[in-house]
């Protein structure tokens, strides 16, 4: 398997998230790579089985790079890919993984349930127990791939 993670960061929590998630897909032995937004290039996505792509939230919704690279994505990919979007979000408001999600789905790309994760109060940081629920989430999508 091979897995590429992009990530859109502000703060820090996005690109912690990112880091999670390639840490937990290395430890089991697969392929893959994570690179902040402005360094992707499209021959990253040459035989990827998956691509994460995450996304602070902002006023509910992707910022705009992560929307238009799920479209580069989808045209890119083929419908077997498995697309996987996630997030950091203010808790009770409804998150960009959400909006990435649907837009994998409109482009046809296999998608699996996005991962919303929760900012502290500080907005800069994840919250309490994220971290975990970040490496539980990883094991859900890769279980996902291997289906």
């Amino acid at each position: 398997m091979k897995a590429v993670i992009v990530y859109e960061g502000v703060h820090g929590p996005t690109e912690v998230l990112a880091r999670v998630i390639f840490d937990e897909i290395e430890q089991a032995g697969q392929g893959v790579e994570v690179h902040p937004i402005e360094e992707f290039q499209p021959g990253m996505l040459q035989g990827a089985d998956i691509v994460f792509l995450g996304s602070p939230t902002r006023h509910g919704r992707a910022v705009d790079r992560a929307r238009t690279l799920a479209n580069i994505i989808g045209e890119l990919c083929p419908m077997d890919v498995v697309a996987a979007a996630f997030d950091t979000e203010v808790q009770g408001r409804s998150g960009a993984a959400d909006k990435l999600e649907k837009q994998f789905r409109q482009l046809g790309l296999t998608i699996t349930e996005p991962g919303r994760f929760l900012l502290a109060s500080n907005h800069t940081q994840l919250a309490e127990g994220e971290i975990e629920h970040a490496r539980e989430w990883t094991h859900l999508v890769m279980r996902t791939v291997a289906a």
